[in-house]
């Protein structure tokens, strides 16, 4: 790939200089490329790194991601003493009224569940990622692993949903 942030490119199709969709689109139909290849090159740039590494430390991000949804389903009890755990009892009552289940559909439920679950691991001061802040840190999570259950996506591909994911906040936080 001869895209913005590959050693073969020309140094002003830095991503830092994109201040759109539209000109990535642009480049992207130039140099024949996918945005996740754009996305590769431009971590690449900004991180000197090549594109296995890239992917790999974001495959650790979304394990990481995984485990404080499945842990916060999992703990049971409180948080602290004035704070109590639901997101397993949540998760059960789903679960035992499934068949049956009509409220929101099944994927936004379990979203739900989810993030609450990320919620509760976040105030346990359990390691959670906080995307995109700490505030809001089970949705991305949330949102990723319904999909992937959906979809029966593989972690390389949740990995690259993140990068994508990622690289889109941080171009829509530029330009607003």
């Amino acid at each position: 790939v001869s895209g913005p942030g590959s050693r073969d490119s020309d140094p002003s199709n830095n991503v830092d200089q994109v201040d759109s969709f539209s000109e990535i689109q642009t480049i992207c139909k130039e140099e024949e490329i996918d945005l996740l290849d754009y996305v590769y090159s431009s971590e690449g740039l900004i991180h000197s790194i090549p594109k296995e590494q890239t992917l790999d430390r974001m495959i650790q991000t979304w394990r990481i991601m995984e485990a404080s949804i499945t842990n916060g389903i999992n703990n049971k009890g409180s948080i602290s003493p004035s704070i109590n755990r639901y997101a397993n009892q949540y998760q059960q009552n789903f679960e035992a009224q499934l068949p049956d289940f009509q409220f929101l559909g099944r994927e936004n439920t379990e979203a739900s569940i989810f993030a609450f679950a990320v919620s509760e691991e976040s105030l346990g001061n359990q390691l959670v990622i906080t995307a995109p802040v700490c505030e809001t840190s089970g949705i991305v999570a949330a949102v990723l692993k319904t999909l992937q259950k959906k979809y029966l996506c593989n972690e390389s591909q949740m990995a690259e949903a993140l990068l994508i994911g990622g690289f889109v906040g941080s171009i829509l936080e530029k330009t607003s």
